[in-house]
């Protein structure tokens, strides 16, 4: 007869343990190698955690904004109360939302369908559009987003008061644009208009009823860029 016997076996817990995979930094395409070169995290790290992208960078560096300079520092109403910090972090947020932007609007240039066509205020991206062309200029957050919008080649709204010679030629010499419309234009005209299209303002023109219109109140300029990210 055969006796039972007991036999103990240690299993090494490490094998079932999954490896920790690292992220590293990959050029896939010149545009990698460009981002990475000028300071910038490749696009596809914009949506790795901190930790991940902090450790390739000096502290404090914006690898988002990379080692462009050219951002106004100017305070506004937006951001008088926030601390260093949150300032930081709203940066962050902007540059990474102005990208992830153009790489959807690259990628929209692939497939059949146009973009939408954008509709943004010029009262909203100055600091008070009753001035003359001479005394004229862009917010803070104006100047922000109009760098980021200018690569869908937006009109610029107006009412018929400022629908102007002067403002025409201030937004072709400040904005390299010579897309200009008054309102009315966008009331006779939206019926015909066959792609979506998108308004940027403070308030809605609750007369245009076009059902491909997508408002965007503008309330500040993270917000405002998240939504329009959405939407085209």
């Amino acid at each position: 007869m055969e006796s039972n016997q007991t036999v103990n076996i240690t299993l090494d817990p490490t094998i079932f343990k999954m490896p920790t995979l690292e992220k590293t930094y990959t050029v896939t395409n010149e545009k990698d190698k460009e981002d990475i070169e000028n300071g910038r995290c490749p696009d596809y790290a914009l949506y790795w955690p901190e930790e991940a992208n902090k450790k390739y960078w000096p502290n404090q560096h914006n690898y988002y904004k990379g080692f462009d300079n050219t951002t106004e520092e100017t305070k506004t109403s937006e951001d008088e109360t926030k601390t260093n910090e949150d300032k930081d972090k709203d940066e962050d947020l902007y540059y990474t939302l102005w990208r992830q932007i153009s790489i959807k609007i690259a990628e929209k240039k692939a497939l059949p369908e146009p973009p939408p066509i954008i509709f943004c205020s010029l009262s909203l991206l100055v600091c008070n559009i009753d001035d003359d062309s001479t005394k004229l200029n862009l917010t803070t957050y104006g100047r922000k987003l109009w760098e980021v919008i200018k690569q869908l080649h937006p009109f610029i709204t107006v009412n018929n008061q400022h629908y102007t010679k002067d403002k025409k030629d201030w937004c072709q010499l400040k904005l390299k644009t010579i897309n200009i419309v008054n309102y009315d234009i966008i009331r006779e005209d939206e019926k015909y208009i066959e792609s979506p299209y998108i308004l940027i303002d403070y308030e809605d023109i609750k007369d245009i009823n076009n059902e491909k219109k997508v408002f965007i109140q503008y309330t500040n300029i993270n917000e405002t860029l998240s939504k329009i990210l959405i939407n085209i």
